[in-house]
């Protein structure tokens, strides 16, 4: 696919791995020179699928709900972009919720002062911590 509109002949591939535990890996395989002022946006989008099996349909009642910008990043040798969710800790709102929605290697934390789920203990407020 072409992604710089100051260079139109820059090209490239992705091949996307998406896992059970919510992560998203992205490996772009560059085609051609790619000029250092070109930036590539990644957008994550969640819809509902509308089709049959063997992929004849399109997504519907789709939105945007993760926009990255990347510059800088793109050359000629092997790169992985990896995305990890973190949201899914914030939405919980009981220390059950919280606990129950921990997956491999995407661990949730409980902070009992501020009632709040977060992604890591060092998220946890001061008083959290003590």
């Amino acid at each position: 696919m072409h992604f710089c509109q100051s260079h139109p002949d820059a090209s490239i591939n992705v091949i996307i791995f998406i896992y059970d535990n919510g992560f998203i890996q992205c490996l772009p395989d560059v085609l051609s020179t790619v000029p250092d002022d070109c930036t590539m946006t990644i957008e994550i989008t969640e819809g509902i699928y509308n089709g049959s099996e063997e992929g004849n349909g399109s997504i519907i009642q789709e939105k945007v709900i993760y926009n990255s910008v990347l510059s800088g990043f793109i050359t000629n040798s092997i790169s992985v972009i990896t995305f990890i969710p973190q949201p899914r800790c914030l939405e919980q709102t009981t220390e059950d919720e919280c606990i129950a929605v921990s997956q491999q290697n995407v661990s949730c934390t409980w902070c009992p002062d501020s009632e709040t789920c977060s992604r890591n203990a060092s998220s946890c407020s001061y008083e959290d911590r003590n």
